[in-house]
């Protein structure tokens, strides 16, 4: 562990959700995105001056409020996200971009809003109805959603950038991180791995 000089500062962002990357964002101006599910497009949420969180909980203890609203029969990262709010955690994020593939997340994204849990006067949401096969209804249902519920709302009430120009730099930008993710993956496989389990999940 002491071999890897900044491991510490990444342990550091998984603490909190609101960490200091998030403020340093947020202290530019920039627009906190925040998301939960594989199936929102995280490259898209990067476009222009707005910036992707995925959205965790880090050292949960009590789920008691949370129980009250979702009962026990709803997931424990769902409960914790909706106690996390309840305590002013996500009071950085702009809007949220979610999906119905899992409706307990719905529940925990329509809690926020009805519950008024985010203290962001701007804050909004989006839900797609995503697709859960590949075929030629959900090939044009998938981006009919994404532009109306995420890129249609993020550019007419942020002023975000989702010009053909700026997804292609986020996707380019996405594509970077993922080959530099893809080179410690490779580190992994050696013989005498340079990076351990814990150190590579740290990073992930």
């Amino acid at each position: 562990m002491k071999d890897l000089k900044h491991i510490r500062f990444f342990e550091e962002m998984l603490e909190q959700a609101n960490n200091k990357l998030v403020q340093q964002a947020k202290a530019e101006g920039k627009v906190a995105v925040g998301y939960t599910c594989y199936y929102v497009p995280e490259v898209l949420l990067n476009c222009g001056n707005a910036f992707s969180v995925r959205l965790s909980a880090p050292n949960t203890g009590s789920l008691d409020i949370s129980q009250y609203y979702m009962t026990s029969f709803i997931c424990g990262y769902s409960r914790a996200l909706f106690e996390r709010a309840f305590e002013g955690g996500y009071n950085f994020l702009d809007f949220y971009a979610s999906s119905d593939t899992c409706q307990q997340m719905v529940r925990v994204v329509e809690n926020f809003h009805e519950l008024k849990l985010i203290d962001n006067p701007r804050f909004g949401y989006g839900i797609i109805d995503a697709p859960l096969k590949v075929s030629p209804h959900g090939l044009k249902l998938y981006p009919q959603q994404i532009n109306s519920q995420f890129l249609e709302p993020l550019s007419r009430d942020y002023g975000i950038d989702v010009s053909d120009a700026a997804i292609r730099k986020a996707v380019e930008e996405h594509n970077e991180m993922c080959e530099i993710f893809e080179e410690l993956c490779e580190l992994r496989k050696a013989d005498n791995p340079v990076i351990t389990p814990r150190e590579f999940h740290i990073l992930s």
